[in-house]
């Protein structure tokens, strides 16, 4: 399963002049916690998430400098003056295994998804979330798939709330090798090997 089978789309994106307050507004209107800032072709800029909206809002303290060389005066109150320039994207074909821990790892709310540069989509929390509540019977079908490859003879599985049960004995390293591959299909909470 890739990012873009599970992305939302088409994303909402803003541009740098848009002013904080729109984007405010288009996050709650959407109920997104993070907005991709792009230029006029569409490719990514940066990305304003809700801490860089409140960021924006909260009163300078005592001694800080206001304007700075990024930040003109001109530009305050933009989505370019609040964004944050090094964004984490993943492609259309990034593996949604991926996703997880890279998001976990980097304290992600989402990730703008690109083609080209060219942001297509967002994969948010809730998105992969999705995947986790997937039924029993979707895990049992996609992990029988995984396991065809293998090139064995067939594994008998079960799958209940998201533990897959291999009823079939394997040697250590067999075990290691199946237990990677089935982790990676997004729903699995464990894997439980039965002799």
């Amino acid at each position: 399963m890739k990012a873009i089978d599970i992305m939302s789309k088409p994303a909402i994106t803003v541009t740098p002049e848009t002013p904080l307050k729109r984007v405010a507004q288009a996050m709650i209107d959407h109920g997104i916690s993070i907005v991709p800032v792009v230029d006029a072709s569409g490719e990514l800029l940066g990305i304003l998430s809700e801490a860089d909206l409140l960021k924006a809002q909260a009163a300078p303290t005592r001694g800080e400098v206001l304007l700075t060389p990024e930040r003109e005066e001109a530009n305050l109150g933009t989505a370019g003056a609040a964004m944050t320039r090094e964004v984490v994207a993943a492609r259309v074909d990034t593996e949604v295994a991926d996703l997880f821990p890279l998001m976990v790892e980097r304290h992600l709310k989402g990730v703008p998804v690109v083609s080209g540069g060219v942001v297509t989509g967002v994969v948010a929390r809730r998105d992969l979330l999705r995947l986790v509540v997937r039924t029993d019977a979707e895990i049992h079908d996609e992990v029988s798939e995984v396991l065809d490859q293998v090139g064995e003879e067939p594994f008998s599985i079960d799958v209940v709330e998201g533990v897959v049960t291999i009823n079939r004995w394997l040697g250590p390293a067999s075990r290691r090798r199946v237990e990677a591959l089935i982790r990676v299909v997004p729903g699995v909470m464990g894997v439980v090997f039965k002799e």
